[in-house]
């Protein structure tokens, strides 16, 4: 049975004094029962704030944004943060994945976590979120949990939490999000052949999050067998983690609730925290450590832009400067920036310089290689005008 809500989400959040902080944990350990209990109840309550990663399967905290009753941060936006942020309801925070931890530090009232049955220990799985949830929990003066019976559990460190740690539990009203594949593009897999020609079978590899990163994962699962995948594990993925000769390390799996339990109940996936997991010095020990991320834009510099552009955000720093400079420190360490050439509203996404207002997410000095569907510029050893003339050669 669960424990009685002591008073109650409600009650606890309309003792709050105004300006509370709120944070969920977010990917597919959402407590999506829990954030619409707070969108409901920010309504007779003095204005909170939900601050928070990625949060996947709801979108009730938008409308409570939108009535001015509920102040939302966030330092990953989804498409509910983004609609915000273009109508000027959205304070982004500028943090990466490997601070995200540091950052909370202090800094929340509530936690709001999703969390399995008990097990005889009295542990309980955080899921298939490892990145910031426990930390969280450890932080916060209130931890409030939505209970999923069905919630995975994985092993590894940061994944697990212990009744003693919880103030008051809520039946979960729907199982935890999936995140739903897109469909492969034409762009995206060339794209995908381009950076798979540049990784070694022997590379511990890591991929960000898109979708156009969908393609270089369809790509590589076919044509790769990796030492190890690190970060985030989806489910384009699933032969990579199955044909790796070590066991994955990842903050976060996400996909479809089947992919999910697979990926539990095989034992080929350990979750770690994200500082542990995009810690640079840890990821710099590990040789031939590859990188693929993607962004919003790129100049002629190779400065990477995946934040904002012109001051709107549209996404976060993640765990891409992390990942790059880790593979600075790695032997035979190599960082790729793979990005279609032109955004989805025509405009170019290679830019002569990021505009005054397009803060650098990634410094060029830290981006070895460019992939666009154009080709592929190699900037390893290059500086100035040749530097800049390779990534022109990929524009168009």
């Amino acid at each position: 049975m669960l424990r009685a809500e002591r008073p109650g989400l409600r009650g606890i959040l309309e003792n709050l004094p105004p300006g509370s902080i709120v944070v969920p944990a977010a990917y597919c350990s959402t407590p999506t029962r829990l954030i619409s209990d707070l969108a409901q109840a920010s309504r007779a309550s003095q204005r909170l704030v939900l601050r928070s990663g990625l949060l996947m399967g709801t979108t009730a905290h938008e409308p409570a944004a939108a009535s001015g009753h509920l102040k939302v941060e966030s330092w990953h936006l989804g498409a509910a943060e983004r609609r915000l942020a273009k109508s000027g309801l959205l304070t982004y925070r500028p943090v990466r994945a490997s601070a995200v931890p540091r950052d909370l530090r202090g800094r929340v009232d509530v936690a709001l976590l999703r969390v399995s049955k008990p097990g005889r220990d009295g542990q309980r799985s955080l899921g298939p979120s490892a990145s910031f949830a426990a930390a969280l929990a450890s932080t916060a003066r209130i931890v409030v949990a939505e209970v999923d019976p069905d919630l995975p559990a994985f092993r590894g460190r940061g994944c697990h939490i212990h009744d003693e740690q919880i103030d008051s539990f809520v039946a979960s009203s729907e199982p935890h999000p999936e995140h739903r594949l897109g469909p492969l593009t034409d762009v995206g897999l060339t794209i995908g052949e381009a950076v798979c020609s540049l990784i070694p079978a022997d590379a511990r590899l890591q991929l960000g999050i898109g979708s156009l990163l969908e393609g270089v994962a369809a790509v590589a699962a076919e044509r790769l067998r990796v030492h190890s995948l690190l970060g985030m594990i989806s489910d384009r993925m699933a032969r990579l983690v199955d044909n790796a000769r070590a066991t994955v390390v990842a903050s976060e799996v996400i996909g479809t609730r089947e992919f999910i339990r697979e990926a539990a109940e095989g034992g080929r996936v350990q979750l770690a925290p994200s500082h542990f997991v995009h810690n640079p010095s840890w990821l710099g020990s590990r040789a031939r450590l590859v990188s693929v991320c993607t962004g919003l834009q790129v100049d002629l510099n190779g400065n990477v832009a995946s934040e904002a552009i012109d001051g709107l955000p549209l996404g976060g720093l993640g765990g891409g400067k992390d990942f790059f400079e880790g593979t600075r420190r790695s032997p035979g360490g190599l960082s790729i920036l793979a990005i279609r050439a032109h955004r989805p509203d025509g405009s170019s996404a290679v830019l002569e310089r990021l505009g005054p207002r397009t803060p650098i997410s990634i410094p060029g000095d830290l981006v070895d290689v460019v992939v666009t569907e154009f080709g592929i510029a190699d900037l390893r050893g290059t500086v100035g005008p040749a530097r800049s003339q390779r990534i022109a050669r990929v524009a168009m």
